[in-house]
């Protein structure tokens, strides 16, 4: 009798590097029948994956502070050290840093992308299941910002924590404010920046 392979996905941090290797895990249970797909993940992102249909297990770490190398290449040892152990048959490594950053060529998603041995040929969109609260939480933003109101509703992070955008806070608003004047058009804007606006419509 076969026994299911047992996988190991480590992609620690950010939330958004996270949701781009959803589809990695997607590809891992499509490439690998049947197996069995632990996902390690730094503790301040689990919630990123919480429900995954595509991942059997979560290992929680917090051995591995943001971008501390060492603590990385500490990380990789042990990982490695179960493998050779028998603890995992396979173990793919597509976290942004030591390694990996050869990959990067500026932008995260093809790095991680490239990070996994074989094609990704499942759909690139993240996946992310909301549970009821958060569920509440969106319907209460939307009342509070009568959404139901514009056809078009556009989200846009500009200023993400990778430092991969370069737009600043004065050309973002000028683009909102010429977005806006599209009929039915309101943008949300997101940012780990707080911003005040007198407008509706972002």
């Amino acid at each position: 009798m076969d026994f299911p392979k047992k996988i190991l996905l480590v992609q620690l941090y950010s939330n958004g590097d996270c949701l781009y290797a959803t589809a990695v895990a997607r590809q891992i249970k499509q490439d690998f029948p049947g197996c069995h797909l632990t996902w390690l993940i730094a503790k301040f992102c689990q919630d990123i994956i919480a429900g995954n249909p595509y991942v059997d297990e979560v290992l929680v770490t917090d051995e591995v502070p943001k971008n501390d190398i060492i603590a990385f290449r500490r990380l990789k040892k042990k990982v490695a050290a179960e493998k050779n152990e028998g603890k995992w048959d396979e173990v793919f490594v597509t976290h942004n840093m030591d390694d990996n950053q050869a990959l990067y060529d500026g932008t995260i998603r093809g790095m991680i992308f490239r990070a996994y041995p074989k094609p990704i040929t499942v759909p690139f969109q993240p996946v992310l299941i909301l549970n009821d609260a958060e569920k509440e939480n969106v319907k209460q933003f939307a009342e509070k910002n009568q959404l139901q109101q514009f056809k078009n509703i556009i989200l846009w992070e500009y200023a993400p924590q990778s430092g991969q955008s370069i737009l600043s806070f004065d050309f973002v608003m000028k683009v909102a404010e010429r977005i806006t004047q599209l009929p039915q058009t309101c943008i949300i804007l997101s940012s780990a920046n707080s911003f005040s606006s007198t407008s509706k419509d972002y």
